[in-house]
């Protein structure tokens, strides 16, 4: 990856939990259940169910870290450090060594001394918005435009064998939708949501006109300036129904933007070593 890329990837994990109303109900810390609890396919309303989500929202945990370990130390120390000094016991052993929470509290702070135990224990198990403070201390913060995600565009291009490739709307109507119309997952309480549309769901038709991933993205941006709801036509089983859709924002996509007058802490980390 390019260090561009590797923040727009950044970004696009952040605005899943940031946008994610499943933390309500869920922790981090329960996600860890999860490969009891599911067989390991595709989830349907991940937002709300989440999923293995301590691998991808510890990133942001970790980022939040490293950060934190950087300003304690005025940038001498980083999480390298940490992982040098954790990992690096007994060189040239190939003996299974475990460890525990209590061993990673007490190794950062070897390295940075301050109240780890309690950092992690708020961020595995509150029921709080998500994890960003590692971005803004970075020196840059999340924000949505219309400008495509160049991670999310890299992804639909390579998944993509026919002009109708699936379609990521996540982050606008909140809706995924598979080749021939299929709805993959619905983002719980947006407005594809609040229309009635559910996983399964088939899109027909977008304003009267067949569907295809370019006539819905065109419609979700005519939308930002005309008050009309998005029509869609849709067959669920054997039956068809027209929704609406009241979303009138246009296309979002996440990405992140630098934070005047800050350290960019970021791009150091992500600069090659």
């Amino acid at each position: 990856m390019t260090t561009d890329q590797a923040r727009e990837e950044l970004a696009r994990n952040a605005a899943d939990f940031e946008l994610q109303p499943g933390r309500a109900w869920r922790d981090l810390q329960d996600t860890t259940n999860e490969e009891i609890l599911s067989n390991h396919g595709r989830s349907q309303w991940a937002s709300w169910q989440r999923g293995a989500d301590y691998y991808d929202e510890m990133v942001l945990v970790w980022l939040d870290v490293d950060m934190k370990i950087r300003e304690l130390t005025d940038d001498r120390k980083s999480l390298d450090t940490f992982a040098a000094e954790f990992f690096g016991v007994d060189d040239g052993s190939h003996m299974v060594k475990t460890y525990t929470f209590e061993d990673i509290v007490a190794a950062l702070n070897q390295v940075a001394p301050m109240d780890w135990r309690a950092f992690l224990r708020n961020r595995l198990d509150q029921h709080h918005s998500a994890p960003l403070d590692g971005l803004s201390h970075s020196g840059w913060k999340l924000v949505f435009n219309d400008t495509p995600n160049l991670v999310t565009a890299a992804d639909e291009k390579r998944e993509c064998s026919t002009a109708e490739c699936d379609a990521d709307f996540s982050f606008s109507i909140g809706l995924n939708v598979e080749k021939e119309g299929k709805v993959s997952d619905v983002r719980w309480d947006g407005a594809a949501f609040k229309a009635g549309l559910a996983p399964g769901n088939i899109v027909v038709a977008v304003n009267s006109r067949a569907y295809s991933k370019e006539v819905l993205s065109d419609a979700i941006l005519a939308a930002e300036h005309d008050p009309r709801p998005i029509t869609l036509l849709i067959r669920d089983g054997d039956l068809f129904r027209s929704v609406t859709v009241d979303w009138h924002r246009g296309q979002l996509y996440p990405h992140l933007e630098r934070i005047a007058a800050t350290p960019d802490r970021l791009t150091m980390l992500l600069s090659p070593r």
